[in-house]
């Protein structure tokens, strides 16, 4: 049996984080625990060289508190009520991987685009990079997973079964 007191789910400002958003809350409600919700903002590759001059922090300063506002009024329209916004600045992996050791992150939540072949090869795949990497549970949310689900088990309450 695993002792859940922390979920984390990284969103990536797609359709389907926001249903590895869903999988999260359900998991945090059923087992009490904390929500952390991490928003990494990936630099352009042209600031890259310039990272270690700032210009990264600076951005994600100035753009980091707008962000964490909208992810926290996002987590309250959601129903969350304990929860934890984060926004780091990186290679949106390393970063979950970081911030889950970080903060003693039991379970991970996070979808994954679906993406095979050439698209997978030559973009990665966060979701695989951390699976291969973390020490912890790591719960993979596929494209309409969760709304099949839900429709079916709508069905089935509203059909008496």
């Amino acid at each position: 049996m695993l002792n859940i007191r922390s979920v984390l789910v990284p969103l990536d400002q797609s359709e389907i984080s926001m249903e590895a958003v869903d999988a999260a809350l359900d998991v945090a409600r059923a087992k009490g625990a904390r929500l952390h919700v991490l928003q990494v903002l990936e630099p352009p590759a042209v600031m890259q060289p310039y990272a270690t001059m700032g210009l990264v922090q600076r951005a994600k300063a100035e753009t980091g508190g707008q962000v964490e506002d909208q992810l926290g009024e996002l987590m309250r329209r959601c129903g969350a009520t304990d929860f934890v916004v984060a926004v780091r600045v990186g290679s949106p992996a390393a970063e979950i991987l970081t911030y889950a050791d970080e903060a003693h992150i039991d379970l991970i939540v996070m979808a994954t685009h679906g993406r095979s072949g050439l698209a997978r090869m030559m973009l990665g795949s966060t979701t695989e990079h951390v699976l291969r990497r973390t020490p912890c549970p790591v719960l993979v949310v596929r494209p309409g997973a969760l709304t099949s689900t839900r429709h079916e088990k709508a069905e089935s309450a509203s059909a008496g079964l």
